[in-house]
């Protein structure tokens, strides 16, 4: 079985076309500029793609994942973990659900260290029973004795490296619970919060 080859008919040159080839060789018709717009649509790629974004917290800028501790930028919050005290709108408890996931991923609390956290808060929002500052910190002070400024100071340059956090904090006057004060103590004391307070005063 023989296959056919079609071959285009040949097209017959005028001099004046002859000698502007024989000079500068054949003329390839000029294409149209292509769009980006066009290019993406013709060839399925993505001129100036959005950059991915991981955890608003990372003080690694250019970074989508925590380099020293793995791929997860968020702690996945316990189903139990009700933040309806909080907030009424199921929009911003979703907002504050992975805020929270991102912030114990960039301060190493755990899921249970979340959970109890918001237990205790969703315990002052019902009471009202807000301690004034004078009283928290003689408290504390009763615990932790000459030691408590420095780990006070961890704490809050923690907390402070979380802008909204420390905002509602303060103005809710929850953050002047000790119990709540002990939490992030304790937090400092882990390696990722440790590495977190090296970089913020490196920064700094």
């Amino acid at each position: 079985m023989s296959i056919e080859y079609k071959t285009e008919p040949e097209v017959k040159l005028s001099s004046q076309e002859e000698r502007i080839e024989d000079l500068y060789g054949k003329q390839e018709p000029q294409q149209p500029a292509t769009t980006p717009a066009q290019a993406e649509q013709d060839y399925g790629y993505e001129p100036n793609p959005e950059p991915q974004i991981g955890s608003p917290y990372s003080l690694d800028s250019g970074s989508t994942n925590d380099q020293m501790y793995g791929a997860e930028s968020k702690v996945a919050l316990s189903t139990e973990t009700d933040l309806t005290l909080i907030y009424d709108n199921p929009q911003d408890q979703t907002a504050l659900r992975a805020n929270l996931g991102y912030i114990g991923h960039e301060s190493g609390a755990s899921q249970e260290d979340i959970h109890d956290m918001v237990s205790h808060v969703n315990e002052v929002l019902l009471t009202g029973e807000i301690p004034s500052q004078q009283d928290a910190m003689q408290t504390l002070y009763q615990e932790h004795g000459a030691s408590l400024q420095q780990k006070l100071d961890d704490a809050r340059t923690l907390v402070s490296s979380f802008p909204d956090l420390a905002a509602w904090l303060d103005q809710t006057g929850i953050g002047n619970s000790p119990v709540l004060i002990n939490r992030f103590i304790d937090l400092t004391a882990n390696n990722r919060s440790q590495a977190r307070l090296q970089k913020l005063r490196t920064k700094s």
